[in-house]
């Protein structure tokens, strides 16, 4: 039947100790001196604990930091692109073009509300700009 060694006792997660190449079953450590002596030696106390988690937290907040510094960057180059293409740069560049009446121009204002109508009429070349804000009108009033 069974054999009569006795068991040994369970480790703190609740599992039994796998038995060596032996055949013998492993030694529980019986006090913090025989479980450092099994580490090696080395002892993790508080204060090495401290020092972990104040490292890691550091690493985190240099982390959290570059992030922070990399959207703000990108919302700066957003805004800087938006102001490219504002609204008031728009009309600027609309009242130069000689062919378009009064009227004209005071319809293209509703043009002007879409940033990417914006985009488009600040970025075309001059003829075919004329040739967009016209149809965009023209299709803003059916």
């Amino acid at each position: 039947m069974g054999s009569n060694r006795p068991r040994p006792a369970a480790t703190r997660s609740g599992k039994e100790p796998a038995a060596t190449s032996l055949g013998k079953e492993p030694a529980v450590p019986r006090s913090r001196k025989e479980l450092n002596a099994t580490n090696g030696g080395v002892k993790v106390g508080k204060r090495q604990n401290q020092e972990n988690i104040t490292g890691m937290l550091t690493n985190y907040m240099e982390m959290k930091a570059k992030q922070i510094e990399e959207e703000a960057a990108e919302k700066a180059k957003t805004v800087a692109e938006e102001a490219d293409y504002s609204i008031k740069n728009c009309i600027s560049l609309m009242n130069s073009i000689e062919e378009l009446s009064s009227e004209e121009k005071a319809e293209a204002f509703d043009v002007f509300k879409d940033a990417q109508n914006r985009q488009i009429f600040m970025t075309a070349e001059p003829v075919a700009r004329l040739i967009w804000l016209r149809n965009k009108m023209r299709k803003g009033r059916c």
